[in-house]
């Protein structure tokens, strides 16, 4: 409903909405294709797909914990690699994937077709260590200064390309493209979903 209004104006009028809505305590029922729009106006999302109800729940559980692949996908940016279920170890899921064995959570049996996906803004660029295991190694393809966020794009493995954000665009001087670099994210960051989307949320 707000596209086409310019940035700084979709900004604040989608706080009036936000601001209007709380004061006369009325239930509203916002459509959008626009996933900020849907984060910050809503206290529960729901995200369809072809007239089905894939999830449904608070914006922050949409974004942090989507449970298929298109929700992934749909709501943020997210770094979607796929991978077999090898081993269960410790609570966590070992995940054999073209970027090697990678570590994630979830709930998912030995041999299952999965897909990781991880947030660019929990990948570290350049990291010499790896926690829980998380390290993969590419080439930095693209570099888009956004402000304050600077994004990169590497090609690793098979072509895969990840998406890291550096948050901190003040201190951080942009990395040259063609750089090799590696990335390193945690477990507890690293959701394993199914590689097919048949869950739905009842409404």
């Amino acid at each position: 409903p707000l596209s086409n209004l310019d940035a700084k104006i979709r900004v604040q009028v989608r706080a009036e909405i936000r601001s209007l809505q709380q004061e006369l305590r009325i239930t509203t029922i916002y459509v959008t294709h626009d996933q900020e729009e849907a984060l910050s106006l809503s206290d529960r999302v729901a995200v369809m797909k072809d007239g089905r109800v894939l999830q449904v729940g608070a914006p922050k559980e949409l974004y942090e914990r989507p449970r298929t692949r298109f929700v992934a996908d749909f709501v943020g940016t997210n770094n979607l690699v796929p991978g077999r279920v090898s081993e269960q170890r410790s609570g966590q899921l070992v995940v054999e994937t073209a970027l090697g064995p990678l570590r994630a959570i979830a709930e998912a049996a030995v041999g299952e077709r999965c897909v990781l996906a991880i947030r660019p803004e929990n990948v570290a660029l350049d990291s010499r260590s790896a926690p829980d295991g998380n390290l993969v190694r590419g080439r930095i393809a693209f570099v888009a200064y956004l402000g304050s966020t600077v994004r990169y794009d590497v090609e690793a493995a098979g072509g895969q390309i990840m998406r890291a954000d550096v948050r901190d665009a003040w201190h951080h001087e942009p990395l040259a493209i063609g750089r090799d670099v590696a990335l390193s994210f945690p477990a507890s960051v690293t959701l394993a979903l199914a590689a097919d989307d048949v869950e739905t949320d009842d409404v």
